[in-house]
């Protein structure tokens, strides 16, 4: 991303935040609005969730970058490569599942109808459900079933700002506004 002052920010955590602070101040997306307890969840959970989540995408999408096998070994690079992608996917299961037991409605006293039991969206709320694109196989089916709480945040999310839905339709991030094309599309992808 480009800045007004031409400066190059990358990773999508540092451009939320940096995003939140330029433009949220004052409004309801302001971290100003959170209370200690929400404000250190937000700081957690928008760290946990490239640090622990984000590299098993790759991994599961891209296993030939983390592995190599020699031409004389007994073993072929694609049956190590479903062996890669196979524990990947199940640390992103349980990446996933962590955050189902530590955040949304109801969860830490936490009673909003958002992570963080606001009533408005934060841009938490926002880059877990950009995140839950890349969810398990089957994608949505896996993720509603194994993250209710998660999926309806989701969706609430996407009905709360029409700034975010348009953005996220866009970019082709459909599948929690009933747009089962999609969801098929990238569930029957390996």
């Amino acid at each position: 991303m480009l800045t007004p002052e031409g400066g190059v920010m990358t990773e999508t955590a540092a451009i939320a935040l940096y995003l939140n602070d330029r433009h949220g101040l004052g409004s309801p997306w302001s971290t100003a609005n959170l209370a200690a307890p929400q404000l250190a969840a937000f700081y957690r959970f928008l760290v946990y969730i490239p640090a622990n989540v984000y590299p098993t995408v790759t991994i599961v999408e891209f296993p030939e970058r983390y592995v190599s096998v020699p031409k004389d070994a007994p073993v072929k690079l694609d049956e190590v490569k479903k062996w890669v992608s196979e524990e990947s996917t199940k640390r992103r299961a349980d990446a996933w599942t962590l955050l189902e037991t530590q955040l949304g409605p109801g969860v830490k006293g936490f009673n909003g109808r958002f992570l963080l039991g606001t009533d408005h969206p934060t841009m938490l709320d926002v880059y877990l459900t950009m995140m839950a694109h890349w969810t398990p196989y089957p994608r949505y089916a896996w993720f509603k079933e194994n993250c209710p709480r998660l999926h309806e945040v989701a969706v609430e999310t996407l009905k709360a700002s029409v700034v975010v839905r348009q953005v996220f339709d866009e970019n082709g991030l459909d599948a929690f506004m009933g747009k089962v094309s999609h969801a098929k599309k990238l569930d029957s992808i390996p």
